[in-house]
């Protein structure tokens, strides 16, 4: 790919993400702070680096972040740890797609590692329902959240199982891979890094920011896996 092209498509991936972060983002109180972001910003990063490499991957994530923040910051102030949580939201993907590529994994192991993912992140979340405190989610609702989670992690196992026998398989790309990196950031940036740089801003427990972000993940892993796979498989000639 020229020099050009992966100039232009890091742009437009930088500038879909800071749209889809700093304006179409719902930011969620913990401990009197919005600091649990649900937003679908990550999405252009991993493709980027999926698409382009770790390296450009990387550079999508920091120019997303650095500028986003100057454009709208949300009422928050500037952490690094931020900008590294973007770096790495675009550098893993690109990391784990060359050893995908190189060892052409079966496709098998790839659905065996992400039942196990998805089904401790399930039941970590149902763990965090019932033992978090009753001012963070109310007692009456906390059957309906757990059933909630419950019909979400069905329905991602049938995706995992089902979904990638689509046949557009036969792309650079099979759906359980993207499942497996969706879940790696989600668990490596999302739930065990950002809970760090919220602690030192806000000073909120890890317990209760970790947990959060792992009930916040299984609703988001299928979402961000179907918008990424298939916007990959639609975009495979840019490789």
């Amino acid at each position: 790919m020229s020099k050009t092209r992966v100039i232009t498509l890091s742009a437009l991936f930088s500038a879909i993400s800071i749209v889809l972060t700093r304006y179409f983002a719902i930011l969620v109180p913990l401990g009197g702070f919005p600091s649990l972001s649900i937003e679908l910003g990550g999405i252009p990063i991993v493709m980027g680096g999926i698409i382009l490499g770790p390296f450009a991957g990387g550079i999508i994530g920091a120019i997303s972040d650095i500028i986003g923040f100057l454009i709208n910051d949300r009422g928050g102030v500037y952490h690094f740890g931020f900008t590294l949580n973007a770096i790495l939201t675009g550098a893993i993907p690109g990391v784990l797609f060359m050893i995908f590529k190189k060892y052409h994994a079966n496709e098998k192991v790839f659905k065996i590692i992400n039942y196990i993912l998805v089904s401790l992140l399930t039941v970590l979340g149902n763990i965090y329902i019932f033992t978090v405190q009753s001012d963070v989610i109310l007692v009456e609702n906390r059957w309906i959240a757990c059933g909630a989670l419950i019909i979400v992690y069905i329905a991602l196992m049938l995706i995992i199982t089902f979904v990638s026998k689509n046949k557009t398989q036969k792309s650079f790309i099979t759906f359980n891979q993207v499942i497996l990196v969706v879940v790696l950031v989600e668990v490596f940036v999302y739930i065990l890094l950002t809970p760090i740089w919220i602690y030192g801003l806000f000073g909120i427990p890890n317990t209760i920011s970790i947990a959060s972000r792992v009930f916040r993940a299984v609703f988001m892993i299928p979402i961000k896996s179907i918008v990424i796979y298939y916007s990959l498989v639609s975009l495979k000639n840019l490789r």
